[in-house]
C-alpha cells in the first residue's frame, strides 16, 4: 500500500508540473514523515505515516501566506485480519475434569505428546471492520489435520464394535502408530490492532465449528510396513470449540480447544482436544 501511495503523489505532481510553466527549481526538503515541494509558486505538501497518506496544495507568498486549493486526497489502511496463512502445533486431550490425563477406560489413547502434530492451513479469511482499522470481525475457512501419536505402539485401534477399543498385536513390532482426523473449520472471532512503530501488534478470540471431512490410522512396522486403514474410528463429525491468537506482524501464537468430544457419546473415551503453535498470517 505504501508503494501505491506513492505512486499517486507522485502523478499528481507530476500532472502540476506540465500544467504550468516552471519558474524555479523543484526542491524538496524533509522532516520526518512529511515533505515540502515548492513549485511554480506553490508549496506541495506530502505527509505520509503507516495509516494514512495525504496530499495537499497550497498558495505560496513571500509572507508564508497560505490559502488552500481544492486538492485533499487520503487513504486510510483497511481493517486486515490474520486468520489466514498455516499454522503448526502440538496436540493433546483434556479428560472431563479438565487435567491433561486419559481416563481409566482410555489408557491406548495415551499419546507421545512431541510428535502428535497439528497442521493448519487457514485458506482465505473475511475481515469486518467495526471500529474503523483497529477492532473487527474475522471469519474464513480453514483445514486441519490432527495427528495422534500413541505411546504405547503395540496397541492397535478397532473400528468393527459398538464402541471404539484396542487389540496388543504381539505378531508384528511397529515404529508409528497413530490416528489422524481431517476437518474443514470456519471460524469467528474478534480481533484488536495496535499499531507498534511501523509494525502492529493483534489479538483475537472467538470460537469456531468444524466438519469431518476425513480420519485414517497409519501403521508403520520395524521392518518398513505399512497399513492405513480409512474409516470413522467413532470419532464426532462435527465439533465446536474455542480459539484464541495474538501475534507481532504476520507471526503469532494460537490455541484451540474443542468443547465436543472427540469421540461419540458412549461410543469412546471422554477426552477434549487441545493444540497450542505458532502462525504464519499471509
Amino acid at each position: 500500500m505504501k508503494t501505491l501511495n506513492l505512486i499517486l503523489a507522485f502523478t499528481l505532481i507530476t500532472a502540476t508540473l506540465f500544467a504550468q510553466k516552471p519558474d524555479s527549481t523543484a526542491t524538496p526538503t524533509t522532516t520526518k514523515d512529511t515533505s515540502y515541494l515548492k513549485v511554480n509558486g506553490k508549496e506541495i505538501i506530502i505527509i505520509e505515516d503507516k495509516d494514512a497518506f495525504d496530499t495537499k496544495f497550497e498558495e505560496w507568498d513571500d509572507d508564508n501566506d497560505f490559502s488552500k486549493m481544492n486538492v485533499d486526497i487520503s487513504w486510510n489502511k483497511r481493517f486486515d485480519g490474520h486468520y489466514g496463512g498455516i499454522e503448526l502445533g502440538v496436540n493433546n486431550y483434556l479428560n472431563s475434569d479438565m487435567e491433561m490425563k486419559v481416563p481409566e477406560d482410555g489408557q491406548f489413547m495415551e499419546l507421545d505428546d512431541s510428535k502428535s502434530l497439528e497442521f493448519n492451513w487457514n485458506i482465505a479469511d473475511v475481515a469486518l471492520p467495526i471500529v474503523k482499522n483497529r477492532f473487527g470481525l474475522v471469519t474464513g475457512l480453514g483445514l486441519s489435520w490432527n495427528n495422534y501419536k500413541f505411546d504405547n505402539k503395540q496397541l492397535v485401534l478397532k473400528n468393527d464394535g459398538n464402541e471404539l477399543y484396542a487389540e496388543y498385536d504381539s505378531v508384528k513390532t511397529y515404529s508409528k502408530n497413530k490416528l489422524t482426523s481431517v476437518f474443514l473449520n470456519v471460524p469467528l472471532m474478534l480481533e484488536f490492532q495496535q499499531p507498534v512503530g511501523s509494525k502492529e501488534l493483534w489479538i483475537a478470540v472467538g470460537g469456531y465449528g468444524g466438519v469431518k471431512i476425513g480420519s485414517h490410522t497409519k501403521l508403520k512396522t520395524n521392518d518398513g510396513d505399512k497399513t492405513k486403514v480409512r474409516k470413522d474410528f467413532h470419532l464426532n463429525t462435527l465439533r465446536y470449540g474455542l480459539r484464541a491468537q495474538v501475534g507481532f506482524d504476520s507471526f503469532g501464537l494460537y490455541c484451540n480447544y474443542s468443547l465436543q468430544s472427540l469421540f461419540k457419546k458412549d461410543e469412546g473415551p471422554e477426552l477434549y482436544p487441545i493444540s497450542l503453535g505458532v502462525s504464519l498470517a499471509f
